[in-house]
């Protein structure tokens, strides 16, 4: 008795190969994806809090020397 392996239900094992592939391909976008949007949260908020971090150096800065000491 042979076995016989139905390719309509399972599919040829290039399709196989290609949906290894195609699932790969899937994670290198969603990482990029995840990278890109992580980047972009960062600028915006460096960009958004920029004026005030170096508004708190300046006064920092400026309150140190004009602290006199004892």
């Amino acid at each position: 008795m042979l076995l016989q392996f139905d390719n309509k239900k399972w599919g040829s094992p290039s399709s196989f190969l290609s949906y290894k592939r195609s699932k790969l391909n899937l994670r290198v976008f969603l990482a990029g994806h995840i990278v890109a949007m992580v980047t972009y949260s960062a600028t915006k908020l460096t960009a958004t809090y920029s004026p005030m971090i170096v508004q708190f150096v300046d006064t920092m800065m400026f309150v140190s020397t004009s602290i006199e000491w004892l």
